[in-house]
């Protein structure tokens, strides 16, 4: 198989996840931290994953819109998804069924179920009740690191939009899409 065919640029994530570039290195960071062969590879200025990272990121997207933290995600795609050797054919159907058996796995596990109900319910009640959250609050809620650049961020069927302070911190609106 031709290497270039077998590489997926690194600037293309943000739009195959609806994520700013800064949550993809934050995947790519967790997946490197649990194997140190899962790394980018450089050519001039581009950065490109092989097609493994890319199954794993894929399955780890499933996962943490299910309401997974990126840490746990990482662990779970690389203990579910099978390997192959780097030049080995991908078959995508292969692909779509370990992300359909991890999705499969995390519905019908009720501790997950419940966890992420009870984030969407205080999120929904943030909304009824007009309350505003501060940016770390907010990260904290959405399980992210930081916050993506923006004024405004839509995640779980929920809008975040930039209101105002809160102390020496941005005030975040919550809205039910």
């Amino acid at each position: 198989m031709d290497a270039e065919l077998d590489e997926i640029p690194v600037a293309s994530l943000p739009d195959r996840y609806g994520v700013h570039r800064s949550q993809v290195y934050t995947r790519m960071d967790a997946l490197k931290k649990r194997d140190r062969n899962l790394i980018p590879t450089k050519r001039g200025k581009r950065s490109f994953i092989t097609r493994q990272m890319l199954e794993y990121l894929d399955g780890m997207a499933a996962l943490i819109q299910q309401g997974q933290t990126t840490q746990e995600a990482a662990d779970q795609v690389l203990r579910q998804l099978p390997t192959r050797r780097a030049d080995s054919p991908v078959d995508m159907r292969q692909v779509q069924s370990s992300e359909l058996a991890i999705a499969a796995h995390n519905a019908t596990s009720a501790f997950d179920f419940e966890q992420l109900l009870s984030k969407l319910r205080g999120l929904q009640e943030l909304a009824d009740q007009n309350w505003w959250l501060s940016s770390s609050q907010l990260a904290q809620v959405l399980e992210l690191e930081t916050l993506p650049p923006g004024e405004k961020l839509e995640f779980h069927g929920f809008r975040f939009s930039k209101a105002g302070t809160h102390g020496t911190e941005t005030a975040w609106k919550v809205e039910k899409l």
